[in-house]
């Protein structure tokens, strides 16, 4: 084997000769062959072809793609069971013949492999292109490479010689078995072998043996399943263990707690009372970090205890926690109760716990009837008399386990030996050998290619279903030994050609439509990768090709990542469906049997919610979303009446809540309409949801049962032809039966769902997926990441694994990515920031709709000159572009909400708030057309309270409620302020996450305000104390100016290393762009207000230290020293006066009055309960 340039000057195939050793991988001795790749692949597939950026390969940095140049198979020589001999080039004879061109001293190598042991290659089968090539041929036809062998003869062979251009001794020094590290393998780290399967108490005593140290590193390719497998269900499990066995320690932690009714009249019997909870200074010490993230979730469980009988620490594997106390009531953490009139005569000390509880039914002996106390002091008194008047009660937090459990078992669904997920109803599988379609979804997710697979010794080909005929072709026909067993290719479109199609082409650019076909019509194992940048039209895309694979395969599941994404998804499908049969349809009869009919698109919800909604909806049809089944003392309902199985039933039965059903509608509705009118145990439900008769007529038949409603929403949600559900609600009953039926999967926000997840959604039997999404946007969810136990040990090694998501590690293990580029949501230049420092490699242009000058960018141009007119300092650009806004606010304090330990920035938001208000009432702006974000959970609430409470603010009530950047990922607004929350002092914060904060950066249309400390990544703003008007400091790197790739952070007074390019570039460029103004005076706090902030921040932090405690505690201490000198000293100079003179000689004490004295007595017991 010779090539490379070395040894021929025009050569543009090359290869390598290699050593690989790294941590936590397998080390192997081998060698690559890298072909040349035009135009990234683009060119012949339609979509872009990546490789890894081993460059940026850090346990911090998310795995990250760069374009592909070349394509590189590794050849692995069997570790132990090969021998080589080195001789120089020029020692072999007639080989300097055929290397003229080598350098001297070059080496020849000849390998070879033991009996009954074969090389492994990576990356042989994946996708290719490079037309009029000859390696096309090669890679792709399977034609002869060399003396009539194709690749694949050749990486069959048992010998091999390598020309290598460097010197024979240092092949001998450096290559081969000798210089290896010891093999590394997760099964034997974690000892498992091959058993995965969910064992909570097994997981934990596996993590206690691993050695201490660093993080594993993130693993890419896997060379066989039983790895990859290893590394996602351990990290699912170490992600959450630490919290659970928080959670089963502070339930088995009782306190005393005592009651005050939330109603006052005249009883203490009342549904909810406050339970005020006495917690020693060490429990919140102990548990404070678990305690933040237990603490996410509204509601918990009062946990009711017997006195003087000890507590257990539940096992994790227990469901039932709750058989271990006496009764659980459901509760809401108070976080600021000073505020509540009820508790104005109970206030509490720092480490106390205050929670709003509701009575729940009487159990085990537990009295209806609460002990109260009108005030703290009764309350201690009666406590210190008899301890047995307070409740004993411990706190009791879901730990979790029920998700984690369901993302473990979806993972272990891979395992060879698992039952097929797929093509389970008779006659799915007639035309599939299933056992080849799970190895082949197998090797999909191990990363590594399908050498394996395709030189398989049966011979064995995929015939298409008679039904697929069109969309599901061979790579290969012929199929001999030469060039093995082909892979299968889905065509997602043509199943739909004619007016159909040319419906869905539609949506996409005239100027795409090639590439867009060439991609979509030949898809290797039918998977489709689907990115683009914010704005991008990413949901429309994956919207068209899922209506164009469910014509062409049949049931299509629908996924993302969360209830606003899924919501998004159907919507989208939905409407674009609407608009394709229409056109398709729009000269057409009504009678006329070549209509094309929809596509029945179901957005499903918790079956529970789907039936009290529904019921709800018959009995009051006018409340739309409102019938969603919330209720104050459970989580908010998800539920949305557009698109779900309640919705289509109602219009089934004609009510006005219901979609009504249309001619271009899917026949099964009317078919089911049909046998609902033939069934005369409907009748009275028919008759209720028409108005024939009322609901209290209604109320009490049989078809009112949730049971028989449930039945019916069954039978719409069979019909379905594309079902739109979150991964986990496609594991509960009854949709994971239809999920059973699915003969594809489409997946939106596909950056931003885990790879177990996706496990779930998608099976362990290979079906058509595409995934759709942007993995510079939000990732993963990883709760775990570099923190530490007490003892130091890292809580989660395999953290790097848990961020990385499926459309990620697809794209940098080589699938072929379609790839968009063209920006339809943001006006000209709002993309820029984003552009410039997150999509630098892809070419875009604006479509025509966001030229700023079109009237539906009205909005952006009056944002403007509003700001020039309000912000002096802001650079007026003259060519009609609009750009973001920072509003400075210098001298701001951030500080951080109890428990949570989430932050908070009063002034900022007082600043955005203001600018806000002030924009709506002078250019009388629809306030529903601004949206409000900020990075933390406490600075929303904080946003949320303020617009409550000031009266002010009434005028933009039509504002959605402020959200966080994570939840309004694929969300919108015309204008958005995103308020920071940080500053100068407390650091940057969530912001150095580079792609949370490019979510901030691109959520609007036409205009963008940030509100913030432009200095939170170094001085580059104003003077030295930062709260001057002065001037940009950020042309050049002059005294005090930051890094553009790492900078120190000053946070709260220590200094520390923060890296973030990204952030810092941004708040560089909006300095030397001069689109930084500082907050007008009459927009920022009072010095009276700031001087109540400061002091507010001051007391916060001193009880976040325990040093407000410690300060009473020392001045009740002076005081009683005080007291006691002073009496010291009256006795003194009492000694010293004459007898008669003394106090009380000679003199007949003053008898008190009866009601002195009980003023006395009860100032003398308050001042003991307050000590």
């Amino acid at each position: 084997m010779v090539s490379g340039k070395d040894f021929h000057p025009d050569s543009d195939i090359g290869s390598r000769l290699v050593q690989y050793a790294d941590l936590h991988t397998d080390p192997y001795t081998g060698f690559s062959l890298l072909f040349p790749l035009k135009n990234h692949g683009e060119e012949g597939i339609g979509g872009r072809i990546h490789q890894l950026d081993r460059n940026k390969m850090t346990i911090e940095q998310p795995a990250q793609a760069l374009l592909a140049d070349e394509f590189e198979i590794k050849i692995k020589l069997p570790r132990g069971h090969f021998k080589f001999t080195v001789q120089d080039v020029d020692a072999v004879p007639g080989l300097r013949q055929r290397v003229p061109d080598a350098k001297p001293k070059s080496s020849a190598i000849h390998v070879t492999l033991e009996a009954g042991h074969n090389v492994l290659v990576e990356g042989f089968g994946k996708e290719f292109s490079h037309p009029g090539h000859p390696c096309d041929g090669w890679l792709n036809h399977g034609q002869p490479m060399i003396d009539g062998k194709t690749l694949l003869e050749v990486l069959d062979e048992r010998e091999f010689f390598i020309v290598a251009s460097f010197p024979h001794k240092e092949v001998m020094k450096y290559w081969g078995d000798a210089p290896l590290p010891p093999s590394f393998r997760y099964e034997q780290v974690y000892g498992s072998g091959t058993d995965h399967a969910w064992n909570i108490s097994g997981a934990q005593q596996k993590w206690e043996s691993l050695p201490s140290g660093e993080q594993f590193r993130r693993s890419i390719t896997f060379d066989d399943i039983n790895e990859r497998i290893a590394v996602q269900t351990q990290f699912v499990i170490q992600d959450n263990l630490w919290v659970a066995r928080a959670a089963a320690e502070i339930f088995a932690t009782t306190f005393p707690a005592y009651f005050v009714p939330t109603i006052v009249d005249g009883t203490t019997r009342c549904s909810e009372y406050f339970a005020i909870i006495r917690r020693p200074a060490e429990f919140k010490a102990k548990f404070e970090a678990a305690l933040d993230v237990l603490c996410e979730g509204e509601f918990l469980r009062l946990a009711f205890h017997k006195h003087g009988e000890d507590v257990a620490v539940p096992a994790l594997e227990d469901r039932k926690w709750k058989n271990a106390a006496v009764d659980t009531w459901i509760a809401k953490i108070v976080a600021y109760p000073t505020g509540i009139a009820a508790l104005a005569q109970h206030p509490t000390r720092e480490d106390d716990i205050v929670l709003r509880v509701q009575v729940g039914k009487a159990k085990k002996g537990v009295p209806q009837d609460v002990k109260t106390f009108p005030n703290v002091s009764a309350a201690n008194k009666s406590f210190d008399e008899d301890p047995s008047t307070w409740a004993r009660v411990s706190l009791f937090f879901d730990p979790g386990l029920g998700e984690d459990e369901r993302k473990v078992n979806a993972t272990c669904q891979l395992l060879p030996g698992a039952e097929q997920t797929h093509y389970k109803r008779k006659g799915d599988a007639a035309a599939y050998d299933i056992a080849q379609l799970m190895e082949l979804h197998r090797r999909l997710h191990m990363g590594t290619g399908f050498h394996e697979f395709i030189k398989g010794a049966d011979n064995a080909r995929y015939d298409p279903q008679e039904s697929l005929v069109e969309s599901l072709r061979q790579l290969r026909l012929d199929g001999d030994k030469s060039q093995g067993r082909a892979l299968p290719v889905v065509d997602m479109l043509s199943a739909c050609v004619g007016p159909y199609l040319d419906a869905l082409l539609e949506n996409v650019p005239q100027q795409d439509q090639p590439r867009f076909m060439r991609y979509f019509m030949e898809r290797l194992l039918g998977l489709a990768l689907i990115t683009a940048a914010p704005g991008f039209g990413k949901t429309t895309a994956v919207s068209v090709v899922t209506l164009a694979l469910s014509h062409s395969v049949g049931r299509v599941l629908a996924s993302a990542p969360s209830n606003v994404a899924i919501t998004n998804f159907a919507a989208r499908l939905f409407a674009i469906e609407c608009k394709a049969v229409a056109l398709c349809n729009k000269d057409k009869a009504e009678d006329d049997g070549t209509r094309v009919r929809r596509k029945l698109i179901v957005r499903a919800h918790a079956i529970k919610d789907e039936v009290r909604a529904f019921q709800t909806l018959l009995k009051s049809p006018n409340q739309g979303d409102d019938a969603a089944p919330n209720h104050k003392w459970r989580p908010d309902s998800k539920w949305h009446a557009h698109l779900s199985p309640a919705w289509y039933l109602l219009g089934i039965l004609r009510s006005p809540a219901g979609h009504q059903i249309e001619v271009d509608d899917n026949t099964a509705l009317a078919l089911l309409q049909s046998g609902f009118d033939a069934a005369p145990e409907l009748q009275k439900l028919r008759d209720v949801a028409t108005g024939k008769i009322t609901w209290k007529e209604f109320e009490g038949d049989t078809s009112n049962n949730a049971d028989n409603i449930k039945v019916l929403l069954e039978q719409v949600i069979d019909e379905a032809d594309i079902l739109c559900v979150t991964p986990s609600m496609s594991d509960k009953s009854p949709y994971q039966f239809w999920k059973e039926t699915a003969k594809g999967v489409a997946v939106d926000e596909a950056g931003f769902i885990s790879r177990p997840d996706l496990d779930c959604v998608w099976g362990n039997t290979l079906l058509p997926c595409i995934l759709a999404g942007d993995e510079r946007q939000l990732q993963p969810f990883v709760r775990t990441t570099s923190q530490k136990d007490k003892d130091g040990r890292i809580l989660n090694k395999q953290a790097a694994d848990g961020d990385m998501s499926p459309l990620n590690f697809f794209k940098v293990t080589g699938v072929a990515v379609y790839v968009l580029r063209i920006q339809y949501r943001m006006a000209d230049d709002l993309f820029g920031l984003c552009h410039r420092y997150m999509y630098s490699d892809i070419d875009f242009v604006y479509h025509e709709a966001c030229n700023p000058n079109l009237p539906h960018h009205q909005i952006g141009r009056t944002l403007e000159a509003f700001a020039q007119s309000n912000l002096p300092g802001l650079k007026q650009y003259d060519d009609g572009k609009l750009r973001p806004i920072f509003i400075h606010c210098p001298g701001s304090r951030t500080m951080k909400a109890k428990g949570s330990g989430s932050k908070f920035n009063p002034a900022q938001n007082r600043v955005a708030l203001k600018f806000l208000l002030k924009f709506v009432l002078e250019n009388k702006i629809d306030p529903s057309r601004i949206k409000l974000i900020t990075p933390y959970r406490a600075n929303r609430d904080e946003l949320q309270r303020m617009r409550r409470k000031d009266a002010e603010l009434v005028h933009i009530a039509g504002m959605e409620p402020v959200a966080t950047v994570d939840s309004f990922q694929g969300r919108e607004g015309d204008v958005v302020f995103a308020v920071l929350a940080t500053t100068e002092n407390s650091g940057p914060g969530f912001m150095t996450n580079e792609n949370r904060l490019n979510v901030l950066l691109s959520r609007q249309k036409s205009g963008l305000v940030i509100v913030g400390d432009i200095n939170i990544m170094g001085k580059v703003f104003g003077g030295g104390d930062g709260k001057g008007k002065g001037k940009a400091r950020a042309k050049g790197k002059g005294k005090g100016m930051m890094d553009a790739d790492k900078c120190t952070v000053k946070t709260g007074g220590a200094v520390s290393f923060v890296k973030s390019a990204f952030l810092a570039k941004v708040c560089q460029e909006m300095v030397t762009s001069g689109r930084v103004a500082e907050a007008p005076a009459e927009w920022q706090a009072s010095e009276e207000k700031k001087a109540k902030d400061e002091k507010k921040a001051d007391e916060e932090k001193k009880a976040q230290d325990g040093e407000k405690a410690e300060e009473k505690a020392e001045e009740e201490k002076a005081e009683e020293k005080k007291e006691e000198k002073k009496e010291a000293k009256e006795k003194a100079e009492e000694k010293k006066k004459p007898e008669g003179k003394k106090k009380g000689k000679g003199k007949k004490p003053e008898e008190k009055k009866p009601e002195e004295k009980k003023g006395e007595e009860k100032k003398a017991d308050d001042k003991k309960a307050d000590k």
